[in-house]
């Protein structure tokens, strides 16, 4: 995943006691069960739609531990879902957003929808995060927003899907190694205390690659964590294999999501 700004800041940057959309409608009891679960607190949960049919799990961020993103948008994880929920902040364009600029990515930085308004486009943005957009687009609308005057796509698909890591360590190298491996089962330990949240999608896509080996070599493994979730496994998606992957799964998965 690549963040493309530097910048310290508040959750509660510019709108502190404004409540965009009800709370009801997004934090539910499973989810705040999870964040108010002991062994979670101070872990990396994840962006997006807690609500979502639709989960996407990546190998780990591409951050370098101790940088200032990795201290703004990564680290602070589960604190700023915390205040989100605490605070009943909510933060999604247009309608949620009530059309009045509250937020303005980065003065404020929600986990619901991350890094608001990177336009989608090659190079605008991370190149996983573009194929995740690719990915999602098969299923939901791309709505359209206003960019520096300008009407164009922008990174929506934190609406319409929830995304995690397996490998809770963040670094540039992707290449597995024993410390990976274990993080990869300490990440899968903590899950499976969680496991109402993490069996509660339709659909989970595994884009990582033989981090996801244990689960699909172990079907008791997989179900103790993400119940009867139906699974699609593929390795890390970008350039030319994302674009075969997704055209060649989509219509399976959209089969599932929209029935």
């Amino acid at each position: 995943m690549g963040i493309r700004c530097v910048l310290k800041f508040s959750i509660f940057a510019q709108v502190t006691h404004r409540k965009l959309l009800s709370v009801s409608t997004m934090y539910d009891k499973v989810f705040k069960e999870l964040i108010n679960t002991p062994c979670w607190e101070g872990h990396f949960i994840g962006y997006g739609n807690p609500n979502a049919d639709l989960l996407i799990v990546g190998q780990e961020v591409a951050l370098e531990e101790g940088s200032e993103n990795w201290k703004n948008f990564y680290l602070p994880n589960w604190h700023h879902w915390k205040e989100s929920i605490d605070h009943n902040l909510l933060s999604f364009k247009d309608g949620w957003e009530r059309g009045d600029k509250l937020y303005t990515f980065p003065e404020f930085f929600s986990p619901l929808f991350p890094f608001y308004k990177q336009e989608f486009k090659r190079r605008k943005t991370s190149d996983t995060y573009y194929w995740y957009q690719v990915l999602v687009d098969h299923f939901y609308d791309h709505e359209d927003s206003q960019i520096l005057g300008r009407q164009c796509k922008i990174i929506d698909f934190f609406k319409h899907a929830f995304i995690t890591e397996l490998n809770e360590q963040t670094r540039k190298n992707h290449t597995i190694k024993q410390s990976v491996r274990a993080n990869i089962q300490g990440r899968l330990d903590l899950m499976r205390v969680a496991s109402p949240f993490w069996s509660r999608f339709k659909i989970i896509v595994f884009a990582c690659g033989h981090y996801a080996d244990a689960l699909q070599k172990d079907p008791h493994l997989y179900q103790s964590i993400f119940g009867d979730a139906k699974p699609f496994f593929c390795g890390q998606l970008s350039g030319n294999y994302a674009k075969s992957w997704i055209e060649k799964i989509a219509p399976e998965i959209k089969s599932v999501l929209t029935p």
